[in-house]
């Protein structure tokens, strides 16, 4: 779950150690040890290193920092987990250790944690699995389904797209290619020339040919999520601004729309983490707007 925190193995431990400060949230700091872990989670014993875990470690950072919000949204507003809850929660751990005949002091070494950081992560543990499940109804289910119903229950887009390559290791062109999608697109929203026309002189996928139909697609298969929600967010016409995905800058038309015939109840299972991550993004959004956020090298 993108919301969670990690416990990091001891292979994994960064050199960074609990001292250094990463950012401060209204003067409350936030350690490089800990962004460190939430880098380890993402990576899952994989290998990044220059841009691309630079780009990751301000990712998790930034993750971080929404977590705290949110945890203190959840004090001020008292549903926050207690002192008790934490003490509870800690004793059971150390009884769950204790049967695999180690000890807390070790179990922490192993981890590369303090106690206080793991009763911290046991306070947002708590704290936010109580807040999710007491909003996680049915009849906020059903909302959240009625107003991205299409998401959901089955709908089915006839699409076609103009695909622009952004050449692999040249990032820096990104912006470039990014022009001139937009450049094509105004050309097609002028009425200069049709989207078929458009993806057969400049689309550089294989649907190129086809005017870049490239048939049907539900929300969550075959393309990468932001092809799919850009293309789910148009109406039938439509065409999209420029998206970039893995494969590179992508202009969408959504040729047809299909109608799904699920039900929410049919979605209960799929709903619920995106409630989750609804309700996580808001609550940090919110906070983000009053907070003072300050980073350090």
């Amino acid at each position: 779950m993108v919301v969670g925190l990690a416990v990091v193995a001891a292979d994994e431990k960064s050199p960074a150690g609990p001292q250094q400060v990463a950012a401060t949230v209204d003067n409350e700091s936030i350690g490089a040890a800990e962004v460190e872990r939430e880098v380890a989670l993402a990576l899952k014993g994989q290998k990044l290193a220059g841009d691309a875990l630079s780009r990751l470690r301000k990712h998790a950072l930034e993750q971080v920092i929404d977590r705290h919000l949110v945890l203190r949204y959840l004090q001020a507003n008292k549903q926050a987990a207690s002192k008790e809850d934490v003490d509870l929660a800690l004793a059971r751990l150390v009884r769950q250790l204790k049967a695999k005949d180690t000890a807390l002091a070790p179990h922490l070494k192993t981890i590369g944690m303090t106690e206080a950081e793991l009763r911290q992560e046991l306070l947002w543990k708590i704290s936010w699995a109580r807040y999710v499940e007491a909003r996680s109804t049915g009849e906020n289910l059903k909302k959240y389904f009625d107003t991205h119903r299409s998401d959901f229950d089955g709908t089915e887009l006839k699409v076609s797209h103009i695909l622009l390559a952004v050449p692999a290791g040249e990032e820096a062109k990104l912006k470039e290619v990014l022009d001139a999608a937009t450049t094509i697109r105004e050309e097609i929203a002028t009425g200069k020339v049709t989207f078929a026309d458009a993806a057969k002189k400049h689309s550089q996928a294989p649907t190129a040919k086809d005017g870049g139909n490239i048939g049907g697609v539900r929300r969550h298969e075959p393309m990468p999520e932001e092809f799919s929600r850009a293309a789910f967010a148009l109406k039938k016409g439509e065409v999209s601004q420029p998206v970039v995905t893995a494969f590179g800058v992508h202009l969408i038309q959504v040729l047809e729309i299909i109608p799904g015939q699920r039900t929410w109840e049919d979605c209960r299972d799929e709903l619920r983490p995106e409630v989750t991550l609804y309700l996580f993004r808001w609550i940090a959004e919110k906070e983000r707007k009053t907070a003072k956020i300050e980073y350090f090298p």
